[in-house]
């Protein structure tokens, strides 16, 4: 491996950009103890990623302005991220709101780029 002369899996892309820690995660229908569907979200993985704003647009909830915001982020791909979908969701603990949660984004898009199993480039909004 240290002879390798061939282009670098991370074309036009600084590693050190990947400084956050990121978990996706799933939601699983499991059933309580009286029998009742009571879904739970999995962590499937927890990856280096960028995070970083695209965009947001303004709409009104009970009479509060809330500016849902739009990110894309850069992750490292993961053998457990192969199946990353819509359905999926991700956490980012390292930034917390304004409650001291983590921070959840809905996922709107994955492209697994060049389909090189190395960097998944992802459209996250964030919950509000």
């Amino acid at each position: 491996m240290g002879n390798y002369t061939g282009p670098s899996v991370w074309p036009g892309i600084n590693p050190g950009r990947l400084r956050h820690r990121v978990t996706f995660q799933r939601l699983t229908d499991d059933v309580d103890t009286v029998g009742a569907s009571a879904g739970q979200w999995d962590d499937l993985a927890t990856v280096a990623a960028s995070v970083e704003p695209i965009g947001g647009q303004e709409r009104r909830t009970a009479d509060v302005i809330a500016a849902p915001r739009t990110f894309t982020v850069l992750a490292r791909w993961h053998h457990k991220l192969k199946h990353l979908s819509p359905k999926d969701r991700m956490r980012w603990a390292d930034r917390l709101d304004e409650k001291g949660h983590a921070r959840l984004f809905d996922i709107s898009d994955v492209s697994n780029v060049d389909e090189r199993n190395v960097l998944l480039v992802i459209t996250a909004v964030e919950r509000l």
